[in-house]
């Protein structure tokens, strides 16, 4: 017996050739991806996503707000994205954001954080933070923003300073950004007046 199933085991092993391996490997991740990936029957429709990339190959990244707005069209104003490994629910439309930000802000905070987000914006600023720590800036910000006069005239005055010093940096560097912190910069600076 104990001959036998050594037989078996030396047949199967010379029989694995490194294609073989590589293969059943690839379809052992891909089912463990698929099993990982199911989604609940009450889950919002999305686009069909590859394993392992999601949806990444079906967004334009240089008109990304457009791909966006043609999956809306499609699904409805709350769809679902793979960004890589990380599903997302996407909520579009006034209404639709108004109702999840403000009406039921308590059950869309503390948003996980994907790692290149992190990486870039180190989960800081009212935009990328949540939880405390969002609570926390936000107290800053606006107590800061009063301080330069917000809800008075010489804010408008104070915003048009900081976008001609941002440009005047964009300029001096050739136009060329040296790393995103200065893009980060210009989006907060155009953010500002909403807050």
């Amino acid at each position: 017996m104990l001959e036998a199933l050594s037989s078996l085991a030396s047949t199967l092993w010379a029989a694995l050739r490194p294609g073989t391996v590589l293969l059943g490997t690839l379809a052992f991740l891909f089912f463990v991806d698929f099993i990982k990936r199911r989604r609940p029957k009450n889950y919002p429709p999305g686009p069909p996503r590859l394993p392992l990339v999601g949806n990444f190959f079906q967004m334009d990244l240089e008109k990304a707000h457009l791909t966006i707005q043609q999956f809306a069209k499609k699904y409805g104003n709350i769809f679902s994205l793979d960004f890589g490994t990380f599903p997302s629910v996407l909520v579009t439309g006034l209404p639709l954001i108004k109702e999840a930000l403000v009406h039921q802000g308590q059950n869309f905070s503390n948003r996980p954080v994907m790692p290149l987000q992190e990486h870039v914006m180190n989960n800081k600023g009212l935009i990328m933070s949540s939880g405390q720590l969002w609570k926390e800036q936000r107290r800053f910000a606006l107590t800061t923003l009063r301080n330069f006069g917000l809800g008075k005239k010489s804010l408008e005055e104070r915003i048009q300073e900081e976008a001609t010093y941002l440009i005047q940096t964009i300029r001096e560097e050739n136009g060329q950004v040296q790393g995103p912190w200065l893009i980060y910069s210009l989006t907060r600076c155009s953010s500002v007046p909403t807050c």
